[in-house]
């Protein structure tokens, strides 16, 4: 996440000055939260949204017209979900979905409870690839899955599918 966001910053660092700036305001926001704030395994859905919404305004910086879409389900916003469970997963559809079309793209990020579970899905527009299973072998999505099993074990899972046009990856908790 790191390496790849100041990688972000360094190519609009001649073109876009000030959208430098913002960037690395909102890095400064999420790498101070990581060394101070995530002592704890989980925090509020809320919470990690707004957390979420920080990487987001790093990447509208890289991508303008990118399209973010939240379909939130209010009960679902108090519920404690792992930290940082959200950005990798918007990290993996802007960097296999979104960053490979020529048009600006659209993320969907919806939160439904069904019964006693949380279902966060987190969708993309991006180009069928033809192998989804090879986004799932970044860092990001590893660490994701083996948050879930520490801490949910068989209670949570994650899946990862094309279907109707987008992208969309999924945890159940």
């Amino acid at each position: 996440f790191l390496f790849n966001t100041l990688n972000a910053v360094s190519t609009l660092v001649e073109r876009d000055p000030r959208g430098v700036r913002r960037m690395i305001t909102r890095l400064s926001e999420l790498l101070r939260y990581t060394m101070e704030g995530a002592r704890e395994p989980e925090i509020t859905l809320r919470r990690e949204l707004d957390l979420v919404d920080r990487y987001i305004d790093i990447m509208e910086v890289r991508f303008p017209g990118l399209n973010v879409m939240r379909l939130l389900e209010d009960r679902s916003l108090d519920i404690l979900v792992p930290s940082m469970i959200l950005q990798p997963l918007v990290e993996n559809a802007i960097r296999h979905g979104v960053e490979k079309m020529s048009e600006p793209g659209r993320i969907e990020i919806e939160t439904v409870l069904e019964g006693d579970t949380l279902v966060l899905r987190v969708c993309d527009n991006g180009p069928d690839s033809g192998d989804v299973g090879a986004r799932r072998g970044g860092v990001g999505l590893r660490n994701t899955i083996a948050g879930i099993q520490q801490l949910y074990g068989d209670a949570g899972s994650f899946t990862l599918e094309r279907r109707g046009g987008l992208t969309i990856a999924e945890i159940r908790i």
